[in-house]
């Protein structure tokens, strides 16, 4: 992330309650300015899953979007002899732990280096997610340099890997390399670059933990969490939010979580998908109750709104659902809708 609007949280996490939909675009940056004489002094910043917000606007690809591929991208301040990269849309665990480091290798190579640890120490979440890695690098002279970029993902057995390996021509000021272009559906989505980017996330199984019924102080009715999927919302006419968090989605207990959102014009489609785990294909016989959340910003003096809430079951054969589609009335700050009055067996308070 980086600067305070820099970080978009497009979050599918099914675990990561502390990334929460109210929680704020926020900054993870550190610095390492007084290391040995091999760490050159540089400023590293890390998005939370969705990536920076910046990242939409700035990109020099083509027709080439932003979920469209993994892109290293540099610039390079001459007068300030700074050193900018930037590794966009970088697929990772939802749940990790991330940093970056700069050394300076022997015959002159920037070497950058990109982690990604469990949380917690071994914590980890049933789903995929994009983030951005960047980082600002001090005292970088003029003319050709050598950059070497590798990522560890400490729990994968295979140690570091190198992702580029290059020599950068800083006298072009700037310049991008693919890295990888490979589909990354449906774990990344293409936010709007002219305001600030949807938040989502997505619990575990069992809903999100401590505010099970009550989440995000939601109103949890006349039913209790079991007894009914609820979709709550919730419109904050000052800053212009709208937060909506559909509780106690009965799915599969093994499965891929994520959310899409699409607003155009006056309509909001909200879209929650559920595939199988991606490495193993693999499926539980039991079935869990997840909440799904979504929090962004709406067009000023909102009045009504369209809304539609779908569901993609990938290995359903249904396609995609339409659960719900109505209007909501922004006038009245919050609502509640029950989209399935049926109640779960396999739930508990």
């Amino acid at each position: 992330m980086n600067k305070p609007n820099e970080k978009t949280i497009s979050r599918t996490s099914t675990r990561a309650v502390a990334l929460a939909l109210t929680c704020a675009l926020a900054v993870a940056c550190g610095e390492d300015t007084n290391g040995p004489a091999n760490t050159p002094g540089h400023t590293a910043s890390i998005s939370e899953c969705g990536g920076f917000a910046a990242a939409r606007s700035e990109r020099a690809l083509g027709d080439l979007g932003y979920c469209d591929a993994e892109t290293l991208e540099w610039s390079y301040d001459a007068q300030q002899q700074q050193l900018t990269l930037r590794n966009y849309r970088v697929l990772l665990n939802c749940c990790g732990e991330h940093s970056v480091d700069v050394k300076l290798g022997d015959d002159g190579t920037y070497l950058v280096s990109e982690r990604d640890a469990p949380e917690f120490g071994d914590a980890r979440c049933d789903c995929l997610c994009v983030f951005d890695f960047a980082v600002e690098i001090d005292g970088v002279p003029a003319g050709a340099v050598k950059v070497e970029l590798t990522r560890n993902v400490t729990d994968d057995g295979q140690g570091p890997q190198q992702i580029f390996a290059g020599e950068l021509d800083l006298g072009q000021t700037a310049g991008v390399e693919v890295i990888d272009d490979t589909s990354v559906d449906p774990w990344c989505q293409e936010p709007n670059p002219s305001g600030p980017p949807a938040t989502t996330r997505i619990s575990s199984c069992g809903g999100f933990d401590a505010e099970r019924g009550k989440a995000d102080n939601f109103d949890s009715g006349a039913e209790g969490y079991c007894d009914a999927e609820v979709l709550d919302w919730r419109y904050d006419a000052e800053s212009g939010q709208l937060s909506v968090e559909d509780r106690r989605v009965k799915l599969k207990c093994c499965g891929e979580h994520a959310i899409k959102l699409a607003l155009e014009g006056g309509a909001l489609q909200m879209t929650e998908i559920d595939a199988p785990e991606a490495q193993t294909g693999s499926r539980c016989n039991c079935i869990c109750p997840f909440d799904f959340g979504a929090q962004l910003p709406l067009p000023a003096a909102a009045g009504t709104i369209d809304f539609t809430l779908v569901r993609e079951v990938t290995d359903s054969g249904e396609g995609a659902v339409t659960l719900y589609s109505g209007k909501l009335d922004l006038g009245a700050g919050s609502g509640q809708l029950v989209i399935d009055d049926q109640p779960a067996v396999m739930c508990n308070m």
